[in-house]
């Protein structure tokens, strides 16, 4: 049967080429639009899927400075405790943003300087659901000058990742 489809499709091509290519390309375009849109949405509804609090939004910056437009992925500092106190519908805000340049770390005699480090308020873990090594992300950050780091971080530091409440780190 299906050697009957393919024949009668073949001799199709060789009577209207034009239109047979028409239809061709028009099937093709038609599935290869399907498939990408069907791509986007399965990423989109999967991004940050991990997280037990699915109503998770980032506040970023438009700002338009001498008739230029600019688009910024953060926010003013103080804009999360003001949504928190002006609109009922955000429950909670956290804040994160990257610290320029380096940071001075000094671990007993030794000085590191790390450029990858973030500073986030006391409650970002209650909102992102993160997995923790060691520890509990309820009470991390709860402590002023309190940090948490990365496996291989404190590898680096300490030469083991079990360092909960034994190390001490000085930002300098």
């Amino acid at each position: 049967m299906i050697r009957n489809y393919l024949k009668t499709a073949w001799r199709s091509f060789r009577r209207d080429p034009g239109y047979s290519f028409i239809n061709v390309a028009g099937l093709t375009i038609g599935m290869t639009c399907a498939l990408l849109i069907g791509l986007y949405l399965w990423d989109e509804l999967r991004y940050d899927d991990y997280h037990q609090e699915k109503n998770l939004y980032r506040v970023g910056l438009h700002r338009t400075f001498s008739g230029n437009d600019t688009y910024w992925a953060t926010s003013p500092a103080p804009l999360a405790e003001v949504m928190v106190k002006e609109y009922p519908e955000v429950k909670e805000a956290t804040r994160l943003y990257k610290i320029f340049g380096e940071v001075r770390v000094k671990q007993d005699d030794d000085i590191y300087f790390e450029r990858e480090v973030l500073a986030a308020d006391s409650n970002f873990f209650n909102l992102f659901s993160i997995n923790m090594v060691r520890g509990n992300a309820k009470e991390a950050l709860r402590l002023r000058n309190s940090a948490v780091l990365t496996r291989s971080t404190a590898i680096k530091y300490f030469g083991t990742d079990d360092v909960l409440g034994q190390a001490t780190l000085h930002f300098l």
